[in-house]
């Protein structure tokens, strides 16, 4: 069972580094040898302990992805190369008995304030057990002011 959750730990760390790394996912993917994680993020600060312990029992997992146009998938070759859809390829591989679900709910063109807005009705409507929030590109490119992208986060 430890191996298990171990194993599950550090594929959410993969998740995690996938998030923070949602535009290296526009272009076609690298093969895998050439595949790295961004410096800093092979393990995750605070551990998704329930999320690995769903993993481990073999419950369904539902995330949800949400924000602007890196998660819609702008600049992407098709939807399916979308950070979303390859997270939810790359965990379907990982796991191959379990039933993973990642949905996308990226809107092109959407500012922090704007996602807030529709949270509860798109991402945890969805009752997902991981919510993913690609957040803070639109806000400081049109407004040049992070501290609205931090006001939002902290809402």
């Amino acid at each position: 069972m430890s191996f298990v959750l171990s194993s599950a730990v550090r594929a959410l760390s993969l998740i995690a580094a996938l998030a923070v790394s949602a535009p290296a996912f526009a272009a076609e993917p690298a093969p895998a040898a050439g595949c790295q994680l961004p410096r800093g993020a092979s393990a995750l600060s605070v551990p998704l302990t329930q999320l690995s312990q769903r993993i481990a029992a073999g419950m369904p997992i539902r995330i949800v992805a949400i924000g602007s146009s890196s998660t819609a998938g702008a600049g992407a070759s098709s939807p399916d190369r979308a950070y979303p859809a390859r997270l939810d390829h790359y965990l379907s591989e990982r796991f191959r008995n379990a039933d993973i679900a990642v949905l996308n709910r990226g809107i092109n063109g959407e500012t922090d304030d704007q996602t807030e807005t529709r949270i509860e009705a798109d991402a945890l409507g969805a009752k997902p057990d991981l919510v993913i929030w690609q957040v803070g590109a639109n806000t400081v490119l049109r407004d040049g002011d992070q501290s609205l992208s931090e006001r939002s986060v902290r809402q």
